[in-house]
């Protein structure tokens, strides 16, 4: 699944952006036979959703949903139905929609501008906890990529110090 928000957290895209990550994902799609689901948003907007969908081969394409054409509200449907996900490192809310769904997670890091530090910061420690991996169009992607370490693992410590520190009982 490739999961794409558009201009926002210090991050803004131009169609030749879109026709980028669209170029990469014909060649991974290639490269590992692949097909992809595509899901825009509302901040990719038209002339986004039309320079990735003009640039992506069809046959390369399972299913997709272009936004600004139709909306449809079944990113959880497509993030169960993906091996991997991939998803734009501008939406906070999307990139925790994906961390969520515990698959194997590419933050795609493209466009112009930067996050501020705290984002910044916030994706380095989710790539530190194994939650995702960070990548740019263009670069090489491993097969075979572990599956993130289940967030109960990550959680529960904080949990069970919180109960430790507040004395409630258990």
């Amino acid at each position: 699944l490739m999961s794409c928000g558009g201009d926002g957290a210090g991050k803004t895209y131009r169609a030749s952006h879109w026709r980028t990550l669209g170029e990469w994902m014909n060649a991974l799609s290639a490269q590992h036979g692949a097909r992809w689901l595509v899901s825009t948003s509302r901040r990719t907007g038209r002339l986004g959703e039309d320079a990735l969908r003009d640039t992506l081969c069809p046959q390369h394409v399972a299913y997709a949903v272009w936004w600004s054409r139709e909306a449809e509200r079944i990113l959880g449907d497509l993030m169960g139905a993906a091996e991997r996900l991939f998803v734009t490192c501008d939406s906070m809310s999307m990139i925790n929609e994906c961390i969520a769904a515990a698959k194997p997670l590419t933050l795609v890091d493209f466009g112009d501008g930067r996050p501020n530090e705290r984002y910044r910061n916030a994706l380095a420690k989710f790539e530190t906890l194994g939650l995702c991996r960070q990548s740019t169009p263009g670069a090489a992607l491993e097969a075979d990529v572990p599956p993130p370490p289940p967030l109960a693992g990550l959680v529960t410590p904080k949990v069970d110090e919180l109960v430790r520190v507040m004395g409630l009982p258990c």
